[in-house]
């Protein structure tokens, strides 16, 4: 029996590529549409409805200080008295993209206010309707009654009025109407 050794010389080769043009997740029912720069959704299309599903950026991250005059716990939350919009005013660095097969992500990271450290994984896998946030956070900011409490925060507008809102409430959430 004579057997054949066949060794096939596959050249495969490295190209890189760098734009500053937006970043697109697409499945075969949403596409989704981020500022490379930013980071921030600029455009959520269900493809079955073809509606536009926000009208201004959003899901961004926002580190807002709170103002502690009327006491604080976990729950309350004071007044607004600064909003940053960190995706905006620091630097977002992409650092991974893949976006074709099945399981399509862009991974990015941003560092913020003293000592914080963000690093985020977006994600859509094929036939979902969901864009996954895994989100890892180094936040060491400290307030107090001086200067305000620092709350980080993640904003989604929608373009749409929902009829219900979900609220976090000690051990779980609320579905509340509007």
């Amino acid at each position: 029996i004579s057997s054949q050794l066949i060794i096939y010389n596959l050249v495969y080769q490295r190209t890189d590529s760098y734009t500053d043009d937006d970043i697109v997740l697409e499945n075969s029912r949403l596409r989704a549409v981020f500022e490379r720069r930013t980071m921030c959704l600029t455009s959520l299309i269900d493809k079955a409805s073809k509606k536009e599903l926000i009208s201004a950026p959003a899901a961004f991250f926002r580190l807002i200080t709170e103002d502690p005059s009327r006491g604080m716990t976990s729950w309350r939350v004071g007044n607004y008295m600064r909003i940053e919009s960190i995706n905006e005013t620091q630097n977002v660095r992409v650092t991974e993209e893949y976006l074709c097969g099945v399981h399509k992500w862009i991974k990015f990271s941003c560092e913020f206010a003293q000592r914080s450290h963000l690093e985020v994984v977006l994600s859509l896998d094929e036939g979902s309707d969901l864009i996954q946030f895994d989100v890892k956070v180094d936040f060491h900011e400290v307030g107090n009654a001086k200067l305000g409490i620092p709350q980080l925060n993640f904003a989604l507008p929608i373009g749409y009025r929902s009829s219900l809102c979900r609220f976090d409430v000690p051990f779980g959430t609320i579905d509340r109407e509007q």
